[in-house]
Parts: structure tokens; C-alpha cells; sequence
């Protein structure tokens, strides 16, 4: 086994060769463990019959490792007569010189030897072409000529021997190949240095393809190459005897993104995509709090977003061997908003708003105007909410927005309470110069307007009242009055219930005071309004006259004495004025 201590090979009578190892020491005396039983070797054909083995020990191959014949002698069926085994000894832990790497330059070979092991422990030479000689190398470099084809052999040694020949047929560069690189790589380019770079024939190919294509002749530069991909490239002097491809390896670059974009921006979602000089595909991340990444899928739509919060997003090209740098931004997502806002069951004192919410937020803020103007907000759970303490007729603006921990998003509209009338207006208990009023509603709390004039005329007398009943005083005899009554409305005009009575006159016309010092009122049995009428003093001479516009005559401007009325008709009437 080449361990140089000499082992024992006993042939039996079953046909096999029985390997004895060796387990003493140089000069140590022998014993019952001086050998080892290691290994049987062979087969009795005749089964339990005994079959003579004797054993021969000889180097067959000149190998320098020692064989074995085994001659056996049958002498029973169904095998009779003799058979010769021959059994080789295989090398074990022999150095394979198949594992010496080339490195073939224009004017000499490098050799790299396996580990662990020098030049000594090999017999390498080389030959020239088809050159029947063979040259000894000495050194793991030695020198050849340019351009040429060459052959080298090499076995290693082992035990008394050496193992077969491994044959290399290699041809040296007619170029000066250590000065060719891949100078620079970006993202669809590769450019190429040597000296004499036109001397080179240039491959390359999408790393572990195989799919080669020619780089034209006196360019430098790869161009049209994938992004973030790595190739294979090879090459070699353009030489009568072509040699062996070099091999190198380069990636091109992936790119960056130019800016990431961020549309459809809503409460609980935002879609991301990138502009680019270059197709590809994007990975897209976002992030809470720019630590903890999230990717994106294949949508690139980011779902289930808290409203009115600060997102941070990233991208980056996808490439195939390599990765770009991310470029950064952020957004935030707006608070969302209610829709079909609406306000109804509208009184004049009230109104419910109510809203729909996709985004199930469940608390809200209500915005609203008083009649004074002032905001006031309340905060409800709900997506309705009743209005009270309004004014009658009164247009209000009324906004919602969900509860968010951004700028909220209101929505508002604006809505009129009822401009209510009241009913069943009567009149009653109606004198020369008075009347009664009453009129009933199905509300309360508002002061009531009465309008009243004597019809026809449009001039009107105004005034307020609280109660539901009024009484009217200082009115013509005999004169046929309008009376409307409604409530006041801010932002429109008020409807009304009105009516027309008549007030009485006297059994005869009459006027008082009397005397008088300023005016006289008279009390008409007919209607006197639009009648001549004359004042005479005592001599008889006219001190004034016209046509009754009203039942009041002024004589304030009178001298005292005793004046006589006459009026279209009517009998004179005696006037005192003091």
C-alpha cells in the first residue's frame, strides 16, 4: 500500500487471496497482531468445494506498484481445470496532473500547479507542433514563440512510479494579450482597451448562453447591451493558429430611476410609478417611518392607508444581475370626505343633515352658522345629526368632515328652514274706530308682523306682537280695511294670511271736541272721505276750505271765536275754538 513496510498475501483453499497489512514498527519483534487481517479477495465458483489458490506477487504494468496473480485449480464441476485472476493495484492518492491550469500568453506559459503540491512531484514537458521531441520544464513559467501551436504533457509521481500522461494541446497568442481589459461598463455600453485593440477577435454573450456575437473589428465600445446584466466575453489574437479564448466576465450598470410619481392620491390608497430613460422593472416600497419597507405588488397601488398620515416611498429598477440605488419621496394621504350630503325633515326651527361615509370613519365634525354668523362645531359618532334652535326662513351653511389627524375635508352645503303662515286670521268685535284680531299656528316662539291698511291705499302701518291676537285702534269710520299677518323671515320674503273688514259708522255725523283749541274729529253717519268741505267765521267770510283726505281737521292756526262747518251733504256745524 506504499506505506514501505511489507505486507503478506496468503492464498486458501476457497479460492481467495487473503491481504495481510503490515502493523509493526522497524526492528520491533513479531507477534499475533503484527498483521491485520485487511480484505478477501476472489470467489469460489464451485461453492463449498475447496479450490487451490496459490498467490504470485509481481509488478505487471512497471507502475511500480506490486499486483497479484492468484492461479486456482478446480477439480470438481461445473468448474474443473485451472484459472488465472490477475488483480491490478490501484493507485490511491495519487496527485492527478489533469488539475495543472495554463496560462497561455504571446511569448510564454504560465502553469499553476494544485495545491499543496511543487514542480519536483511532476515530470512535465512540451513539444513544438507535431515535433517528435520533448522539451523538460523546469519552471512553472517557461518561454515559447508567438503565435504558435504547442503541445505539453505531465504525470505526477506516485509510489515507485508515475502516473499516465495528461496531454494539453494549447496554440500561444500572436497578440500582446495582457494589456486587453473591460475599461468601463455603464448601462447598455462596455468599453474595450488593449494595445492594437483591431489585432483582437472579440465575442460576447449573456453570461452562461453560449450565444456569442462578434464585436465589430475597430470598435472599442459594446454597444445595445440589457441593463443590470452580466455577460461573458472572450477573446483572442487574430492569429494565423488561433488560440484558446480568454475569458472575462463585466455587468453592466442598472440604472437609476429619474423620478418616482405618485397619482391617484386618496384617504386610504396612492398609486407609485417611476419615469425612466430605460424599460425595466420597478421595485417599489413605502414605509410608515422611513425604516420599516413594505413592498409594493405588481398593481402599484398601496392599500389600506391611514387618512391625513405621511407615507414614505422608494424605487428602484429591477435588473437581472444587479441592483440600481433607490431614489426616495413621500406623500400624504388627504383626510377623506363625506358625500351625498343632505339636510331634511326641515322646520322652521330645525333640520336633520345626514351623509354617507365610505371610509367608515364613525366620528365626524359638524360645522354650522348661527344667525349671528359665529361657527359653531360639534363632534358626533354618527352620520346623522338634527339642528335645532334655527330661525324661521333662514338660509344656513352646514359643512361635515371625518375626524383625521391632518387637515380635515369638509363638505358642506346649504339648506333654507320653512317660512311658515299662519292660519285661521278673524276679525272681530269691530267698532267705529277699532278692531279685534286673532290668527292661530302650529309653532311658537316667533313674533307675528301685522300689516294693516285701508284698502286700496297701500299705505301700510306695521307693527309686532308676541301673542296670537292684537286689537287695532285709531282706525276710520266706515272704512274698508286690509289686514295681513306673517312671521319674519331673513332670507326670503314671508307669506302671508290676510283678510279685509269694515268699520262702523254713526247713526249721525258729528264731530268732537267742541270747543276745541286744536282739531276737531268727525263722526261720519256716510262715508265723507273725497267730500267739499268749507269753515266759516262769524261774519260770514270762508276761512278755509277743501276735500276731506281724512276725518281730523286742524285749527290749531284759528283766532278763538265761532266758526261754522259745512260739509258737502251735511248741515252746518257750529265750531267753538278757544
Amino acid at each position: 500500500d506504499g506505506d514501505v513496510k511489507v505486507d503478506m498475501i496468503v492464498g486458501d483453499y476457497d479460492g481467495k487471496f487473503i491481504y495481510l497489512k503490515n502493523n509493526t514498527e522497524a526492528g520491533e519483534p513479531f507477534s499475533e497482531s503484527s498483521f491485520i487481517r485487511f480484505e478477501d479477495y476472489g470467489e469460489n465458483k464451485n461453492g463449498s468445494q475447496n479450490v487451490d489458490s496459490q498467490v504470485i506477487v509481481n509488478d505487471l504494468n512497471g507502475d511500480g506498484r506490486p499486483d497479484v496473480i492468484n492461479s486456482l485449480g478446480y477439480s470438481f464441476y461445473p468448474y474443473e481445470g485451472n484459472q488465472l485472476e490477475i488483480w491490478q493495484n490501484e493507485p490511491k492518492n495519487c496527485i492527478d496532473p489533469s488539475l495543472i491550469k495554463l496560462t497561455i500568453f504571446n511569448y510564454f506559459v504560465t502553469l499553476t500547479l494544485p495545491a499543496n503540491t511543487t514542480l519536483d512531484q511532476y515530470e512535465i514537458e512540451y513539444s513544438p507542433g507535431n515535433y517528435p521531441y520533448w522539451n523538460q520544464v523546469n519552471e512553472t513559467t517557461f518561454y515559447v514563440y508567438s503565435g504558435q501551436g504547442y503541445k505539453l504533457r505531465a504525470r505526477a509521481k506516485c509510489y515507485l512510479g508515475y502516473t499516465d500522461y495528461f496531454y494539453w494541446d494549447f496554440t500561444t497568442e500572436c497578440v500582446e494579450i495582457n494589456s486587453f481589459s473591460i475599461a468601463s461598463v455603464d448601462v447598455t455600453t462596455a468599453t474595450l482597451f488593449a494595445y492594437e485593440l483591431s489585432t483582437f477577435e472579440i465575442e460576447y454573450s449573456l453570461a452562461d448562453k453560449n450565444e456569442w456575437m462578434p464585436q465589430l473589428q475597430y470598435y472599442d465600445q459594446i454597444l445595445s447591451l440589457v441593463p443590470g446584466t452580466t455577460y461573458d466575453l472572450r477573446f483572442r489574437g487574430r492569429c494565423y493558429s488561433p488560440s484558446e479564448f480568454k475569458y472575462k466576465q463585466f455587468t453592466t450598470l442598472c440604472p437609476k430611476l429619474t423620478s418616482l410619481v405618485i397619482s391617484d392620491l386618496q384617504y386610504n390608497q396612492a398609486t407609485v410609478s417611476s419615469k425612466s430613460m430605460y424599460d425595466g422593472k420597478v421595485l417599489y416600497e413605502y414605509s410608515a417611518d422611513n425604516e420599516n419597507w413594505n413592498e409594493v405588488d405588481d398593481t402599484h397601488i398601496i392599500h389600506f392607508l391611514t387618512p391625513g398620515k405621511q407615507y414614505f416611498v422608494r424605487g428602484r429598477m429591477e435588473c437581472t444581475d444587479s441592483k440600481a440605488e433607490f431614489i426616495n419621496s413621500f406623500f400624504i394621504t388627504p383626510c377623506p370626505s363625506v358625500s351625498a350630503l343632505t339636510v331634511d325633515m326641515i322646520t322652521p326651527f330645525s333640520g336633520r343633515i345626514k351623509w354617507v361615509d365610505e371610509a367608515l370613519t364613525n366620528n365626524y365634525v359638524v360645522a354650522y352658522t348661527n344667525q349671528n354668523g359665529v361657527i359653531i362645531t360639534a363632534e358626533v359618532n354618527s352620520k346623522s345629526f338634527t339642528r335645532d334652535g334655527l330661525a324661521p326662513g333662514t338660509r344656513y351653511q352646514v359643512a361635515v368632515a371625518p375626524q383625521c389627524i391632518g387637515l380635515k375635508n369638509f363638505t358642506s352645503t346649504t339648506f333654507n328652514t320653512v317660512c311658515y303662515v299662519p292660519v285661521n286670521l278673524v276679525a272681530y268685535d269691530i267698532t267705529h274706530t277699532t278692531a279685534e284680531l286673532s290668527w292661530s299656528d302650529n309653532f311658537s316662539g316667533v313674533p307675528y308682523v301685522v300689516e294693516y291698511s285701508i284698502a286700496g291705499s297701500n299705505v301700510w302701518t306695521t307693527t309686532e306682537t308676541a301673542p296670537t291676537d292684537i286689537s287695532l285702534t285709531k282706525l276710520r269710520p266706515g272704512t274698508e280695511y286690509e289686514v295681513r299677518v306673517h312671521i319674519n323671515c331673513l332670507n326670503e320674503t314671508a307669506p302671508y294670511v290676510s283678510l279685509h273688514f269694515k268699520t262702523e259708522l254713526y247713526a249721525a255725523t258729528t264731530f268732537d271736541p267742541n270747543p276745541t283749541n286744536y282739531e276737531i274729529t268727525i263722526r261720519p253717519s256716510i262715508n265723507l272721505i273725497g267730500s267739499r268741505f268749507s269753515i266759516y267765521d262769524n261774519t260770514g267770510r270762508e276761512a278755509a276750505a277743501g276735500e276731506l283726505l281724512d276725518y281730523s281737521i286742524n285749527l290749531s292756526d284759528f283766532s278763538p271765536g265761532i266758526y261754522f262747518l259745512k260739509i258737502q251733504g251735511e248741515k252746518p256745524m257750529k265750531i267753538i275754538k278757544y
